[in-house]
């Protein structure tokens, strides 16, 4: 280990130091009240047995004015029997107007609202949360590993809000069988209330903890007087029907099957406590088809576009399988293939369509109070699609064989505050007698198969101070592909099957504390690394170190409620030296006391080489740069809202690179919600591999100086009629041109380095690299709760082939293929889901 890594984490264990005594009040309690029977859930606290409950107060502002008495007062009581916790919130307001706006569940809108969190398990890392804001929209998440957050587990409980004429009131029952808790004959759980006031940008806490803090679950109060709870092992089944039907449509220049369709089909979603800290949930012919589309962007990078995670099912839960570099991109499992590179002669009948993921179970949760387990297997189908040649002759050509996902997960928590883990997949290719793939014909495996098996191994572990201001992370794993051929890698050095490759990432900083903070981190991925079948890495081959130093303050002045002053450093190299980025960046962050945002930072790029370019490892040369980004939010407690970020950057030798995204929203109406999201982008100045030819001794290749604009338009809007009735509609439009000129070549053996100033002028030679894109995507849900965690479905979508195309009259922005319906789906379906529990 270098020098650099050991100072960093002498240096963190040398300033770590516990939580003086004083540092903060002590942890507040609150008594929870066993009742005889439940309340009426209507929001409204006047049943008699709110009466018997112990009711605590003493919040704190968190933010604007940190450690200030509250502006309003809030006071908690807790309830419960056999089967369920009831939580009374009531939030008295008459110093502020009360802002409700009321969207579909988790959605993230300025509002009024109360939450709670639970640290049930008692493991000081991890607690369920639970919110409802002042119009009754119901929210849910989890956080894990302290201080991560997610927004996308969902359970079964329920809220109501009411006035109460001096404020308003929340009223909650959570299902005992949604927490997780052992059966202790008294129990005390960590316990957090929280109060949000719009009109005034105030949080409070009911367990006050500072902004300066790096930790916290830790500081969670207490929630005792628990007796005699049994831990409930409730199954719960959500079978499903639905029915599709739509137009698609073809494209003479890329497919030929059009017309109408129909179908319909039917599955069961399942889980089952397997005990009270152990969920099991599988899934049978799942369907997906209420999620939002993914956006459309120009990727114009030599890597890969990742999208969130949106299924319901790989969501839950997945926080359990968080490792420093990401092992598990659930989006693998059931993809959506790459339409393959065709013959001149050959056109698609359609396009590919996902992979059918027929089923998967996933296991999570906690054995005793010191280990986490976690477990997923899935298994996907075959994907096919078809060919057909100019004499009219169809053909299969199969993309994806029968393959089988599988993830093991254990954490073991060593302390406190320290805990470490192993992490291992398999994904298993079955190739069954099946349509001829050209692709593995022209170089079969000497056992014959087309596809690899992977396997990945890794282990890694989690510290953090006392105090939580210090923390360190580590990660070494191990991959290797067994049977098929080879495994092509666009930096030129393939994956060869049966071979074992290295990786490893550390990171430490200091997290917490009122001024400075720190971080530094390194990756290392070895010349055959290789976890994308189930998980994301960028590239291999790898060795790149970040470090970054911050100063902020969190006392208001006249102007300001926080600022953070950063200066970060990345540097990127492959094993063998050539250098893939080094960038230097200088910004700061500042809150005003209007609580509008402003981000700058000024960041310079040296020149640096792109190994990945022409896909045989020979590495082209990117110019330096110099350049600077803007941001910009509006005060969020207005009706209409604004957020802009650009980015301009000058190209030594000539070129610009420019970028601007934003979203305009306006909420005029408490149930409605309008977004605008523009979009502009423009790059020039830099050459680009567009095509080769020649023996590896010798490649000719062919280069053009790429000038690339983008321009885009997003709208998203929401009409919620009631917290369990709303229509939501996503649309985008998306044109994109890519132009080369001017065009050079240079001819050399595959796998050098190519320098700008070697570039020759050329003619224009075969094929012409123009290209143009047009895409117009639609989802609009109808989404009705009619009852306690069953849902209807109604959805509309239409979705087009977002691939760039040839432009053989010049780049150029391209309408026609629009108003055309170019290789465009319109499906119209409805999906009854009903839960029993």
């Amino acid at each position: 280990m270098s020098p650099a890594p050991i100072a960093a984490l002498a240096f963190v264990f040398a300033q770590a130091r516990p939580v003086a005594p004083t540092a903060l009040p002590p942890r507040p309690h609150i008594t929870a009240t066993r009742t005889p029977q439940p309340p009426v859930i209507d929001g409204r606290l006047d049943d008699a047995v709110w009466a018997a409950a112990a009711p605590s107060g003493g919040f704190v502002q968190h933010f604007p004015d940190e450690g200030a008495p509250p502006s309003e007062p809030t006071t908690v009581r807790v309830l419960y029997d056999d089967k369920n916790l009831y939580v009374g919130i009531d939030c008295e307001q008459l110093n502020a107007p009360i802002v409700r706006r009321l969207a579909r569940r988790d959605s993230q809108i300025p509002s009024d609202g109360v939450w709670f969190d639970i640290d049930s398990r008692r493991t000081g890392v991890g607690a369920f949360h639970f919110a409802v804001n002042a119009a009754g929209m119901l929210s849910d998440g989890i956080h894990f590993d302290d201080t991560a957050y997610s927004s996308d587990w969902d359970a079964v409980w329920e809220a109501k809000v009411a006035d109460t004429g001096r404020g308003y009131a929340a009223e909650f029952r959570i299902p005992l069988s949604v927490l997780r808790f052992s059966a202790l004959p008294v129990q005390d759980w960590g316990f957090q209330v929280r109060r949000f006031i719009d009109a005034r940008q105030e949080t409070d806490d009911w367990a006050f903890y500072p902004r300066s803090a790096a930790t916290l679950i830790p500081l969670f109060g207490r929630l005792d007087g628990l007796r005699d709870l049994a831990p409930r092992h409730a199954i719960e089944l959500r079978p499903f029907v639905l029915g599709r039907g739509g137009y698609r449509a073809a494209d003479a220049d890329t497919t030929i099957e059009n017309g109408w369709w129909a179908g319909a089909s039917a599955g069961v979603d399942a889980r089952a406590h397997v005990t009270n800290e152990l969920t099991l949930d599988a899934t049978l012919n799942p369907d997906f088809g209420q999620v939002e589309a993914d956006t459309v962007i120009l990727n114009l990078s030599t890597f890969e576009t990742t999208f969130p995670e949106k299924r319901p099912f790989f969501l839950e839960g997945i926080d359990a399988f968080a490792t420093v570099r990401p092992l598990v991109y659930t989006r693998r499992i059931g993809r959506q293939p790459v339409t393959p590179v065709l013959e001149s002669r050959e056109n698609l009948v359609a396009r590919p369509d996902p992979t059918p993921l027929y089923g998967a179970a996933k296991l999570v949760g906690t054995i005793g109070t010191r280990n986490t387990v976690g477990l997923i297997s899935a298994l996907t189908g075959p994907n096919d699609i078809e060919i057909i040649d100019v004499g009219g002759v169809r053909t299969l050509r199969r993309l994806d064989p029968w393959t089988t996902f599988n993830v093991a997960r254990l954490k073991r928590k060593l302390t406190a505050n320290a805990e470490i883990g192993v992490l291992a997949s398999a994904v298993n290719r079955f190739e069954t007698p099946m349509p001829v793939s050209s692709t593995c014909a022209l170089a079969p495996s000497l056992r014959g198969r087309c596809t690899n098996d992977a396997y990945v191994i890794s282990t890694d572990g989690r510290w953090r101070s006392p105090a939580g201001d210090y923390a360190a992370l580590w990660q070494v794993v191990g991959t290797t592909l067994r049977n098929g051929p080879p495994r092509y890698s666009p930096d030129g050095k393939d994956i060869l099957p049966g071979r074992w490759a290295p990786g490893g990432s550390l990171y430490v900083g200091k997290e917490g504390g009122a001024h400075w903070l720190w971080n530094w981190g390194q990756h290392l991925s070895g010349r055959m690394l290789e976890f994308n079948d189930v998980g994301y890495l960028e590239r291999k081959n790898d060795w790149q170190s970040y470090w970054g130093l911050r100063y902020r303050t969190l006392a208001p002045t006249r102007f300001t409620a926080e600022t953070t002053t950063s200066l970060g450093f990345n540097f990127r190299t492959t094993l063998d030296g050539v250098n893939l980025w080094n960038e230097l960046v200088l910004g700061t962050y500042v809150i005003l006391r209007s609580f509008w945002t402003v981000y700058f930072n000024a960041h310079a790029r040296g020149a640096y080489f792109d190994d990945r370019e022409t896909g045989d490892g020979t590495a082209l040369q990117r110019p330096a740069s110099l350049g600077a980004t803007a941001e910009v939010g509006t005060d969020p407690r207005r009706p209409l809202t604004a957020w802009l970020s650009s980015v301009f950057d000058v190209r030594r030798g000539g070129g610009v690179i420019f970028g601007l995204n934003g979203t305009v929203a306006l909420r005029a109406l408490s149930r409605l919600e309008l977004a605008f999201l523009p979009t502009a982008g423009y790059e020039s100045g830099a050459p680009r591999y567009y095509a080769k030819d020649g023996p590896p001794t010798a490649v000719m290749y062919q280069f053009g100086t790429q000038t690339a604009a983008s321009l885009g338009a997003t709208v998203r809007a929401a009409y919620t009629f009631t917290p369990e009735l709303s229509l939501q509609l996503y649309t985008q439009l998306f044109l994109a041109r890519v132009h080369y000129d001017p065009l050079f070549t240079v001819t050399q053996p595959a796998g050098g380095l190519v320098r700008i100033s070697d570039l020759q002028p050329a003619p224009a030679l075969p094929p012409n690299p123009d290209t143009e894109r047009a895409t117009f995507n639609v989802n609009l849900v109808l989404r009705w709760e009619y009852r306690l965690g069953s849902t209807l479905f109604v959805v509309y979508t239409r979705s087009q082939d977002p691939a760039l195309m040839p432009s053989p009259n010049g780049a150029t922005f391209e309408l026609r293929p629009l108003y055309q319906g170019r290789a465009a789906d319109n499906v119209f379906m409805v999906k009854l889901a009903y839960w029993f529990g």
